[in-house]
This record gives structure tokens, C-alpha cells and sequence, in this order.
């Protein structure tokens, strides 16, 4: 469904057409700008969302993680350290899957479907357990030893950025250096578990998880991202803090401290928040 009303919203913006590129953004309009459009999206979205979530089943799942840009060798991806599977922005989009899922089985009401919640919710958390550091998100992680694509090829200051799992995440190669976007999108994907899902084991996982991280990243470093080895890598207040009215990055913060307070029960959350619904006079 999410996907559906994802490639809904892709295929107006094509029909408007974009004025930077000097064509509209439709390929059997204009097949000098697509060249290598042979067609095959040209489906009803029922089929095109099915298709979409088996290439996504097959080829964008590291035990649930979704690792966006691939490189296909031979019709398939290689998800280890050998390969190239860019999970740099891994658990944003995962964050965002899982509230898909969580929506497609509130509707379905589909068994195979809470399965699914429950792997992308347990990638999602394994974002934060892989570094073994409370309260610290990675970005990602893929299967293997030894340097990844990232590392491999010198990409600028974050080719450092890459650690070895160890203990049950030994198998893993994870990514860390994360950003306030990271930390926007876990708390999202959290608030949608705690409120839609009615499991115990869950929901504890959502409060142990968002209590470590408002702990650290909200009260601890001032709305300061710390990565698990010290380094500052982001101001969660990307848009200045004496502020009279939101900046986007104030509305992440709200949302944030607003689900942190109601999945802890946290008295001194709540007032944070209270604080900056104030500030900002919502």
C-alpha cells in the first residue's frame, strides 16, 4: 500500500514534468531522455506494488535492514562486504518501511504480514544493539568481515566510519556516523510500533530503547549526537535553537520528545517537551 501511493506520487510529479530537465519527466513522451526505459513500468500500481516488494523481499534485505543502491551481479545483489549494497541511509528508510508494514498489517490483518513487522522492527533495533553502545545508532550494517564498498573505494572522511560487529553481531560489518535525520526517523518508527502494536515484548523493546536514547542524545549531550566512540556527528538542532517558531528540524525534535515521553513515562521528557511546545508557540 505504502509503496503503491509512493510510485502514485513518482508518476504525478513525472506527469507535471520538471522545467530544470527541458522534458516532461515521462519516458514514452520523450524517449531521448530516457534511453534506457524499455517500458516495463507501464503496469497497473496493484502489479507494480507486488513486483516492487518481491524485488525488495529478494534483493533489499539484510534480516529485514533495507539497503537502498545496489549493484546487481549476475539478476542478483551481494549483501556482504564483498558487494555493494549503500547502507548509508539504512536505518532511515528502514525506520520508514517498518511504519509501512505496521500499516499494511493493521489493515490485512495478514499473519505473513505481522511476520514481516516483526524482522524490519528487529533490523531497526539492531541498529541500535550492533554497536553495543546504549543509547547510539548505526546506520547500517551488512553481512561479512573485512572493508566494505565505502571503505573499498575512499569515500571522503566516512570511509573511517566503518566497525566490525562483535559478539552476536560478529558476522556484521556496520556503518556508524549518524545524523540527526537518523535519529528523526527511528523515533517515528518507534512511536508507530508503540501506538498500533499490541505486544508486550515490543512495546518493551520501545521503551527500554527510546528511554536509552533520550537519555544520551536528548538530556545527557543537549540534543547533541555522540557516536559510540565519542565523536560528535550531529546537532539534532540543525536550524538554530532561539527559535519563536519550529524550523523542520524543531518539528523532528517535538515529535521526538513527544513519543519519549509517552513510551517512558518520563516526567522530566514531558516537560522538555512542554518546554519547547512553549518556545514555539505551537
Amino acid at each position: 500500500m505504502v509503496t503503491s501511493l509512493l510510485v502514485s506520487a513518482a508518476l504525478i510529479v513525472g506527469a507535471m514534468g520538471y522545467p530544470g530537465f527541458g522534458f516532461p519527466l515521462t519516458p514514452s513522451s520523450h524517449p531521448q531522455g530516457f534511453p534506457y526505459d524499455d517500458g516495463s513500468w507501464v503496469m497497473p500500481l496493484g502489479e507494480k506494488e507486488a513486483a516492487l516488494r518481491e524485488m525488495m523481499l529478494r534483493d533489499h534485505s539484510i534480516m529485514g535492514l533495507y539497503p537502498s543502491q545496489l549493484t546487481l551481479v549476475n539478476g542478483r545483489s551481494d549483501l556482504t562486504t564483498l558487494g555493494h549494497a549503500d547502507v548509508s541511509h539504512s536505518i532511515h528508510w528502514s525506520s520508514m518501511l517498518l511504519v509501512g508494514e505496521i500499516h499494511r498489517w493493521k489493515v490485512t490483518q495478514d499473519p505473513a504480514a505481522y511476520e514481516r513487522v516483526k524482522e524490519v522492527f528487529d533490523a531497526v533495533i539492531r541498529c541500535h544493539r550492533i554497536n553495543q553502545v546504549e543509547g547510539v545508532l548505526s546506520r547500517g550494517y551488512i553481512y561479512g568481515h573485512g572493508p566494505s564498498y565505502e571503505e573499498r573505494r575512499g569515500h571522503g572522511r566516512t570511509q573511517d566510519r566503518w566497525w566490525q560487529g562483535t559478539g552476536e553481531f560478529a558476522g556484521f560489518r556496520w556503518r556508524g556516523n549518524p545524523s540527526h535525520h537518523n535519529y528523526s526517523s527511528f523515533m517515528v518508527a518507534m512511536g508507530a510500533a508503540w501506538t498500533l502494536l499490541d505486544d508486550p515484548e515490543i512495546r518493551e523493546a520501545v521503551r527500554q530503547t527510546v528511554g536509552a536514547i533520550m537519555q544520551r542524545v536528548y538530556i545527557d549531550d543537549d540534543f547533541r549526537v555522540r557516536d559510540h566512540d565519542g565523536e560528535m556527528t550531529a546537532d539534532l538542532f540543525v536550524g538554530g535553537r532561539n527559535r519563536d517558531f519550529p524550523s523542520m528540524s524543531g518539528l523532528f525534535i517535538t515529535t521526538a520528545l513527544k513519543i519519549g515521553a509517552e513510551t517512558t513515562g518520563r516526567a522530566q521528557i514531558a516537560r522538555m517537551y512542554d518546554n519547547l511546545v512553549a518556545q514555539y508557540n505551537y
